[in-house]
C-alpha cells in the first residue's frame, strides 16, 4: 500500500454508513494517486546511459549539446526536476522551475532554481518565472538541449503578458473567465492568444535548441495543446475562436479593455497570430506524456479488483456542469443496484476527467465538492451507495481540500445538522455543508495533478 495521502481518512471512515466500503474506496483513491507520482513517473520513462538518453524508443546522444537547460511550470514540477537532477547527476546543467508558493521548501533541488508562484489566479510570482524562463530562453542555440517538464497548473505558475497587458489584466481575465462556465478548452484559448509563453509561443523563443517536454497531463483525452495551455506544441485555435468566446459568455464588457483591443487586432491581422502545424519552431520538440488520468483510473481499477469488487472503467474524458456529471453517475449506480447493469454488485464504477462550475451563489467550494454536495442529494432516496470526487492535486477549487465523500444518509445528517443541501447547492457553498458533515477529503498539496478522479462504490 502506498503512502497515506489523505490526511482525515479516519475521520472520514467513521462519517460513512460503512466504514468498510469507506476504507476501500480511500485505498482505490490512494493507490490511484500514488500511480502518477511524478519523480517514479520521470524515473520510469526517461532513461540515461552515459551519453544515451532513451524515451519513447526514442535513443538521444547528449555529446552533441554544449549545455543542459530545465525549464518547468505546473504543480508536478517540482517533483519532475528532482528526478531529472537525479538521471543527469554528474552532467552540467541549469534552469529553472515555477511551482506553487508554499511547496518550494520540501524540494531536494541543487542545480534548478525554484520559484514560488501563484495559482489558480497568477501573481508577482508567476510573472518573475515567466521572466526567468524567457531570460534563459536568450541563452539557446542549435547545441543547446532544453528539458520541459510541464503540468497541470502551469497556465498561472507562469505568465508573460504579450505587450501591451499587464499582470493585472492577466488576472482579472483569468478571475472572469474561471467564473464564467467555460471550459478549460476555452480558457485556454484565450490565454494562448495573450501570452508570450502559451500556445505554442515558448517553442518560437527556445528555437532553434533541441527540446524534450516531459508532460504530466491534466486534460481529458491528454490533448498536448491543452495541457498547461500548451508552451510547446502547435495551436489549432485562433484569434476568431478567442472572439467567439467572449461573444458566446458575454464576456466583451467584463474582460479588461486592453485585452479586448488586443484579442481585436489580432482577429484583424494586425498581431502575429500563435504558430501551427507544420511551424519549424516545432521540428525539434519532443513530447512525452509520463503521467494522466488514464493510468491513474487504470489504477484505481486494478486495487478495486484485489478489493474484491468488479470495476468498471466508464470515461476518463468526462466534462461538464458538475452537477449533471454528478447526477449522472448516480443515475448508472441506481441502474447497477437495481438490474446488475452495466456490471454486478458489488461494483467500483470508475470515472475521471473535469468538470465545470457556472459559479451564481456566494459560496466556497469547487467543482469536485459541487459533484459530492449533488450526489448526497441524488443518493437521499436510495441505500447501499457511497460516492467520493477528488482532485488528484489536492486542491479544489479556491478551498483547501481535495473534494468530497458521501453515501446515502448523508444528506440526513446535513438536514440534522440544520443545513438546506439544496440551497448550499444553489449557493454555491458545497464546502461548507461537505465540512459539518466530516465529507469533505484533505490531503494537501499532492505533488501532481492528473484532473479529477470520481468512484462510485455500489454494494
Amino acid at each position: 500500500m502506498p503512502r497515506r495521502v489523505v490526511k482525515n481518512r479516519r475521520t472520514l471512515i467513521r462519517s460513512m454508513s460503512n466504514p468498510e466500503v469507506a476504507r476501500h474506496l480511500l485505498d482505490i483513491i490512494e493507490c490511484a494517486i500514488a500511480s502518477v507520482d511524478p519523480y517514479k513517473s520521470v524515473r520510469n520513462r526517461i532513461k540515461r546511459s552515459s551519453n544515451l538518453l532513451s524515451f519513447n524508443h526514442y535513443n538521444l546522444r547528449l555529446d552533441k549539446f554544449n549545455e543542459i537547460l530545465v525549464i518547468g511550470f505546473g504543480k508536478a514540477s517540482g517533483k519532475m526536476a528532482e528526478a531529472i537532477e537525479k538521471i543527469f547527476r554528474g552532467f552540467p546543467l541549469r534552469g529553472v522551475i515555477s511551482v506553487p508558493a508554499g511547496s518550494a521548501s520540501s524540494l531536494k533541488l541543487k542545480r534548478i532554481e525554484t520559484v514560488e508562484a501563484e495559482h489558480p489566479l497568477p501573481g508577482e510570482g508567476s510573472l518573475t518565472a515567466g521572466e526567468k524562463i524567457l531570460q534563459l530562453a536568450k541563452d539557446v542555440d542549435r547545441r543547446t538541449f532544453v528539458i520541459a517538464l510541464i503540468s497541470g497548473g502551469g497556465s498561472s505558475l507562469a505568465v508573460a503578458p504579450r505587450p501591451p497587458l499587464t499582470l493585472e489584466d492577466l488576472i482579472k481575465t483569468n478571475k472572469i473567465l474561471l467564473r464564467c462556465g467555460a471550459d478549460i478548452k476555452e480558457i485556454n484559448t484565450i490565454r494562448k492568444h495573450i501570452s508570450l509563453i502559451k500556445g505554442g509561443n515558448l517553442a518560437s523563443q527556445l528555437y532553434p535548441s533541441t527540446v524534450l517536454n516531459i508532460l504530466v497531463s491534466d486534460v481529458p483525452g491528454d490533448r498536448l495543446d491543452t495541457i498547461a495551455s500548451g508552451p510547446l506544441v502547435p495551436d489549432e485555435t485562433t484569434f476568431h475562436d478567442t472572439f467567439h468566446i467572449l461573444r458566446k459568455y458575454r464576456l466583451y464588457t467584463k474582460l479588461p479593455t486592453n485585452v479586448v483591443k488586443l484579442i481585436e487586432s489580432g482577429v484583424v491581422g494586425n498581431i502575429p497570430e500563435t504558430p501551427k502545424e507544420g511551424d519549424k519552431v516545432f521540428k525539434k520538440v519532443k513530447n512525452v506524456i509520463i503521467a494522466s488520468n488514464r493510468i491513474a483510473v487504470e489504477a484505481s481499477y486494478q486495487e478495486a479488483k484485489k478489493l474484491g469488487y468488479k470495476p468498471l472503467i466508464i470515461s476518463t474524458v468526462v466534462e461538464g456542469e458538475a452537477r449533471e456529471v454528478a447526477k449522472m453517475i448516480v443515475s448508472i449506480g441506481k441502474e447497477v443496484l437495481n438490474s446488475n447493469r452495466p456490471v454486478r454488485k458489488p461494483a467500483i464504477l470508475l470515472f475521471g476527467g473535469e468538470t465545470t462550475v457556472s459559479v451564481k451563489g456566494k459560496g466556497k467550494g469547487g467543482r469536485n465538492q459541487e459533484m459530492a454536495l449533488q450526489a448526497a442529494i441524488s443518493l437521499r432516496d436510495v441505500s447501499n451507495m457511497m460516492f467520493l470526487a477528488i482532485g488528484t492535486d489536492g486542491i479544489d477549487g479556491v478551498t483547501d481540500v481535495a473534494g468530497g465523500m458521501v453515501d446515502t444518509v448523508t444528506y440526513r445528517k446535513m438536514v440534522s445538522f440544520g443545513i438546506d443541501p439544496i440551497e448550499y447547492l444553489l449557493d454555491n457553498n458545497s464546502y461548507e455543508a461537505l465540512r459539518k458533515v466530516n465529507s469533505i477529503i484533505y490531503t494537501g498539496p499532492t505533488g501532481t495533478n492528473v484532473n479529477d478522479i470520481y468512484i462510485l462504490a455500489v454494494y
